[in-house]
C-alpha cells in the first residue's frame, strides 16, 4: 500500500474472464467478472488484498459495460448508446461514457445526453464528475474536465480543471477519484494528482 508506486498482480478466482467493473474501498475491492462461455456477469469481493474471493452483492463493484447492456446495482438495462464506453452508478443517478457524449439520468428517468467531444471515462466527484476526454487542442494527453452530475440537460456545460499531458490519447483511459487524488489510468502508466486534477 504504497500510493501506487508498486503493484502486485492477483488471481480472481476460477472461471474468471474479462474485469467489467472495478471498485476498490479502505476495507474491500470488488469486480464484476466475465464467467463462463457467454461471459456471465458476476461480483467477487475480497477482503484481503486479492489473495481470496467470494460472492459480492449487487452494485458493490459498481457499475459496468458488458456484453448484453449496462450493468447496474438492479441487473442489466439497454445501453442509452449503440457503444457505450463506461457506465457509473450513483445512489441518485447513473451516467454513461458513450462516443462524444455523456449520457445521464436521475433514477429511472429519460437519458438526458450531453455533447463531449472526445469523453473516454469518468469519475464521482459529489455533485459534479470528473470526465477524462481526449483531442483537446489545448491538452496533448488527457484534459480533464468538471460535468454537473445534478439537473443535467443538454444545454450544461463543463469546465475544464486541468491536463494530464504525459497520458496516451490513443490508448484506453479511465478515471478515479479517492478522497482528494484523483487517478488517470492510460495504456500502461498510472497517473496521480493530488489537487482535484489540475496537476499530475
Amino acid at each position: 500500500m504504497d500510493g501506487g508506486t508498486t503493484w502486485t498482480p492477483v488471481g480472481l478466482g476460477a472461471g474468471s474472464g474479462a474485469v467489467l467493473a472495478l471498485r476498490a474501498g479502505t476495507d474491500s475491492v470488488s469486480v464484476v467478472i466475465g464467467t463462463g462461455d457467454d461471459c456471465e456477469p458476476t461480483v467477487r469481493t475480497s477482503v484481503d488484498d486479492g489473495r481470496s474471493w467470494k460472492d459480492g452483492a449487487a452494485g458493490a463493484a459498481g457499475a459496468g459495460v458488458g456484453p448484453d447492456g449496462l450493468i447496474l446495482s438492479t441487473g442489466t438495462v439497454d445501453s442509452p448508446c449503440a457503444d457505450p464506453i463506461e457506465a457509473y452508478e450513483g445512489e441518485f443517478t447513473t451516467a454513461v461514457v458513450c462516443a462524444d457524449e455523456v449520457r445521464w439520468r436521475s433514477g429511472d428517468g429519460d437519458w438526458v445526453g450531453v455533447p463531449l467531444v472526445g469523453a473516454r471515462s469518468l469519475a464521482d466527484d459529489g455533485d459534479s464528475y470528473l470526465v477524462a476526454r481526449v483531442g483537446a487542442a489545448a491538452c496533448a494527453g488527457a484534459e480533464i474536465r468538471s460535468l454537473p452530475a445534478v439537473g443535467v440537460t443538454p444545454a450544461t456545460k463543463s469546465t475544464v480543471v486541468g491536463c494530464a499531458a504525459d497520458a496516451d490519447p490513443d490508448g484506453g483511459l479511465a478515471v478515479a477519484r479517492v478522497g482528494g487524488a484523483v487517478w488517470l489510468w492510460s495504456g500502461g502508466a498510472a497517473f496521480v494528482s493530488r489537487d482535484g486534477g489540475a496537476s499530475w
